[in-house]
């Protein structure tokens, strides 16, 4: 089973410190600023000016909560699986190599299948993700900050392991954007695990409504043997032992939901969350006025 994996020893790379003069800049973004007029925004630096510790939100199926809740275990699924056709971009083009005068196919496509995702959104409130994510109406949005969730995370072990984890907000470019971005990439290495993983931190702008924060997990073994032909073994998903009792501090119900049917979700959410805020979404409300005409 792959919850019985090392999931426990993976360790984790954030990149999260640009925030109160906290760098933490790589020799990768050094590299492309000398190269580049208007250098590339890498991870550590997309949420400019937000606090270290600020709110993240994720609207997912009740069901998919009450799981969550009864395992104490939180999924990453393979991002090659999200439906958005630019997704993973960078590794959907063609790859050769020289190697002693041959010219080498390099498949970056089985890399892809060993990177996991998971998408929250930096916006509190949105009308558009709730009729995305919640078409039934029976959808919940989580509510945590990313310092509990980044302490979760270092619980699960952090070291002598095979992943490697990235964190940061979404850039969002025209088409054009990220053509000069496939540009900047070519330059430093698409083969290189960090621009692999920066990468994935870019979308187009015409789905910038979403202002998305991302969860990038990579496993390394498979990453770094994209240039020779080792078959190692890649996961349809990863978990982790993340107990949600720890890091959820809201729970909101759609506000199309009947209110019969939230006051009674609300007390079966609520004895499993007794530490949680359970709501109702606002952007049901209506103020009605009166007006003498």
């Amino acid at each position: 089973m792959v919850e019985n994996l090392k999931y426990r020893q993976l360790k984790f790379t954030i990149f999260l410190c640009l925030f109160y003069n906290r760098i933490n800049i790589l020799e990768l973004s050094k590299t492309m600023k000398e190269t580049d007029e208007e250098p590339i925004k890498w991870v550590n630096e997309k949420i400019k000016g937000i606090p270290q510790n600020y709110d993240i939100y994720k609207i997912i199926p009740l069901k998919y909560l009450l799981a969550w809740l009864k395992s104490n275990k939180i999924r990453f699924d393979q991002i090659a699986k999200w439906d958005d056709v630019y997704e993973l971009f960078l590794f959907k083009q063609k790859y050769y190599s020289n190697v002693n005068g041959q010219k080498l196919s390099v498949d970056m496509d089985a890399v892809s299948h060993a990177i996991y995702g998971q998408s929250w959104s930096l916006r509190k409130e949105s009308d558009v993700l709730w009729r995305i994510y919640s078409p039934d109406h029976l959808s919940v949005k989580i509510h945590t900050t990313t310092g509990k969730l980044i302490a979760e995370m270092q619980k699960c072990g952090l070291s002598n392991s095979h992943f490697l984890a990235y964190l940061g907000g979404v850039k969002y470019y025209s088409l054009k954007g990220l053509q000069n971005q496939m540009t900047q990439y070519h330059k430093y290495g698409v083969t290189k695990e960090e621009t692999m993983a920066y990468s994935l931190f870019d979308k187009r702008n015409v789905i910038s409504y979403e202002k998305e924060f991302r969860i990038v997990v990579v496993q390394t073994t498979q990453t770094q043997s994209v240039n020779n032909k080792v078959n190692l073994p890649v996961f349809p998903f990863i978990q982790l032992d993340i107990n949600p009792v720890n890091i959820i501090d809201e729970i909101v119900f759609d506000y199309r939901l009947d209110d019969n049917q939230f006051n009674g979700m609300k007390c079966s959410i609520q004895k499993l969350l007794p530490n949680a805020r359970i709501n109702k979404s606002s952007l049901g409300k209506f103020s009605l006025k009166t007006y003498i005409i």
